[in-house]
């Protein structure tokens, strides 16, 4: 059996008569970031590999949450979104908000597979809010934070490349770009965005 080393630095930011928390789970290669809000809301920025939900789900209970209030995916590669669909089982999670990048019929191409896309669909059990996010975007989580999506533009109206080398930085280069305001504090949440 593989062991992961999970690393998680927390940032407790403090503005007004609010805080946030910021925490980074550091599995391997893979990311996922939780924010906190004293209002007790939590939203994950991706979601690490597929072997990070038992940490993420450690975690987000010893904090004493009960649901996850919205997931951004910054972009499909699955250091960033494998272990989705096993949180989205073990949560009630209230939102969930990508770049809306399917899979492609070309070879070598490997985005969100059949189990990802279906997830976009709320169920009668499963009754979350799916949400595209693309520059300007701004998402209204909650009072004590600002966020705007500042990248992508466009992702449907560039051509998709078919070489599996290319495809990788295409997914990387259209990774959102999540910018998080608490008071003065800002975060730039990049996903692989190298672009």
């Amino acid at each position: 059996m593989r062991k992961m080393l999970v690393l998680i630095l927390t940032l407790h930011i403090t503005a007004f008569s609010s805080t946030v928390t910021v925490t980074w789970f550091e599995t391997g290669a893979s990311t996922a970031v939780a924010l906190e809000t004293s209002s007790g809301k939590v939203f994950l920025i991706d979601t690490a590999g597929p072997d990070a939900a038992k940490q993420i789900t450690t975690y987000l209970k010893e904090r004493g949450h009960k649901r996850i209030d919205r997931i951004l995916i910054t972009h499909p590669h699955n250091d960033h979104i494998g272990s989705l669909a096993e949180l989205m089982k073990m949560w009630e999670v209230n939102g969930l908000v990508d770049t809306g990048l399917v899979n492609q019929p070309a070879p070598g191409i490997h985005l969100i597979d059949d189990k990802h896309i279906a997830l976009r669909t709320p169920t009668n059990q499963n009754k979350w809010i799916y949400k595209t996010a693309l520059s300007g975007t701004t998402l209204d989580w909650d009072e004590d934070i600002s966020m705007e999506v500042l990248w992508p533009v466009e992702v449907n109206g560039k051509e998709y490349p078919t070489n599996p080398k290319k495809e990788h930085s295409y997914l990387n280069n259209t990774s959102i770009i999540l910018r998080v305001q608490h008071g003065k504090n800002v975060f730039i949440f990049a996903g692989h965005n190298y672009s």
